[in-house]
């Protein structure tokens, strides 16, 4: 009996072997959210990946997914591995010939039983309700309506089916939800600019929904802590105001462990790196506050994928499938950064940057969310340019199509730590080196700005100079104390008054 590993070898093997038939079977209606076992029965992400390079090939570039085609679109460890599986249909399978009867029929399972697999994976977090008597007697008590609850279950496996859907529309429901939006704009309900809780960029009307921000600037210069504790304030916002929706990272550079460590830190006002050695023990305080503003992050609706090869085709459908679920819609999205994506569109650097920033613009539109994506900036090398390490618009790596691209172009330019890399630097005149500053380059529906924000290395976190802050315990957001509330955790965090390091002069 051939195992749901093999009928999904088999279906990528008989579409790369034959191209063009078998595609127009199975696509688009199987859709690589179904390919989802590996040789121990696991979740593959190996298959998930290869089919949604199969989808892309086929679909959006209009191309048979033959074996030829299909390597502008998978990096050469894929294609080995594509390659054995053409090789395997005689080999291991027996299948000498094309029988479109038969690849329909495979399709068929791989889609069934992709189905039946992520629906278990919705009962499997059920699964501990009967664990114990006392976690029964909980989740009894914490469900107040069970034909809703039941209702829920089904929306979410429902949900599966929704991912591959797509068409024509008639008008009257785009008019409709236009009206709606509207009607609860007037209410005061904000649906265009998210509560990120920094004053400072909600001012500048920086990052709306169904809208994508490249930010950019030289490597390690804070772009990455700039857009996670955008990230961060949204969620808390989104818990403050009590707005269903969630925020979905894609961490290509750091593991979810690292977001979790500089998120808690950040909150908590702790070096962190004391547990690596060199800097001093953890207090007894510390340590406190880090299990207790752990217990805050824990709470919050963020959703972290660390996969490191990732494709833009995987970033699509995975989005999509988290906006569709219960946890969604996604506010937000962010990717850390666009050059390390797996796509190997074009025959070019150039052309795969362009690519892939062009695709997450298209994200953007598609489930209607602020998409922040992170790329590094090209050190400039004449005139007053090269002496500040103000690299502008026209300044991101690789690609000038990334301008064109995004609706927002930001450059995080941080002096403190240019100094501290000990490049030779000289600030302009007319922006102080006390602090960091935010350079809006370019913005769709509003103007460009140079916005000052300030800078704590010892978190690695970026604040709002506008609030009225005491040195070396600067408060990211002003959304805090809510959000605690919201979450019933206002009473078990400390405030920084009663840090032993606060200064009380």
């Amino acid at each position: 009996m051939l195992s749901p590993y093999d009928i999904e070898r088999i279906v990528i093997g008989l579409t790369v072997r034959y191209g063009k038939e078998p595609a127009t079977i199975l696509m688009p209606d199987l859709t690589p959210d179904k390919f989802v076992f590996d040789v121990d029965g696991s979740f593959g992400k190996d298959h998930l990946i290869i089919w949604s390079a199969i989808c892309e090939t086929f679909l959006e570039d209009r191309k048979p997914p033959t074996f030829l085609e299909l390597s502008s679109n998978l990096s050469e460890n894929y294609l080995d591995y594509v390659r054995q599986l053409v090789q395997s249909l005689e080999k291991d399978y027996l299948i000498t010939t094309y029988d479109p009867q038969q690849t329909e029929e495979y399709g068929i399972l791989v889609d069934k039983q992709g189905v039946l697999y992520n629906f278990a994976q919705i009962s499997k977090e059920n699964g501990n309700i009967t664990a114990t008597e006392d976690a029964f007697t909980r989740k009894v008590k914490s469900v107040k309506d069970i034909e809703a609850w039941v209702s829920q279950q089904l929306e979410r496996y429902h949900s599966l089916l929704k991912l591959g859907t797509g068409g024509y529309t008639h008008i009257s429901s785009a008019v409709e939800n236009t009206l709606e939006n509207w009607r609860r704009m007037r209410q005061g309900e904000q649906l265009v600019i998210l509560p990120c809780g920094i004053p400072s960029l909600i001012a500048h009307q920086l990052f709306p929904l169904g809208k994508i921000a490249v930010i950019h600037g030289l490597s390690s210069g804070g772009k990455s802590a700039f857009v996670h504790g955008v990230n961060l304030g949204t969620a808390i916002g989104l818990v403050a105001n009590k707005i269903k929706g969630s925020v979905a990272i894609n961490s290509m550079e750091m593991t979810q462990t690292d977001l979790v460590e500089r998120f808690i830190g950040m909150l908590a006002h702790v070096d962190v790196s004391k547990f690596m050695g060199g800097k001093g023990k953890i207090t007894d305080w510390e340590m406190e506050q880090l299990e207790k503003w752990g217990e805050f992050v824990a709470k919050l609706p963020v959703y972290i994928d660390d996969t490191n090869f990732l494709t833009t085709s995987a970033l699509q459908y995975r989005a999509s499938g988290l906006h569709a679920s219960e946890r969604g819609p996604v506010r937000q999205l962010s990717t850390d950064y666009g050059e390390l994506f797996y796509d190997l569109n074009g025959d070019s650097e150039e052309q795969r940057i362009n690519y892939v920033f062009r695709q997450q613009f298209a994200l953007s539109r598609m489930i209607n969310a602020s998409i922040l994506a992170i790329s590094q900036s090209t050190q400039p090398q004449v005139g007053s340019a090269a002496r500040s390490y103000i690299a502008g618009p026209d300044g991101t790596r690789y690609s000038r199509g990334i301008l064109q691209a995004a609706d927002i172009l930001i450059e995080v330019w941080n002096p403190q730590q240019i100094r501290a890399s000990g490049r030779p630097f000289q600030p302009p005149e007319e922006y102080s080196d006390a602090h960091a500053w935010l350079f809006v380059q370019k913005y769709r529906k509003g103007s460009p700005a140079a916005i000052p924000i300030g800078w704590n290395p010892r978190y690695a976190s970026f604040f709002d100079i506008g609030i009225d802050q005491e040195p070396d315990n600067e408060i990211m957001f002003s959304h805090l104390e809510a959000a605690k509330e919201a979450l019933g955790l206002g009473a078990s965090l400390l405030p920084v008054e009663d840090s032993p390091f606060y200064d009380w002069s």
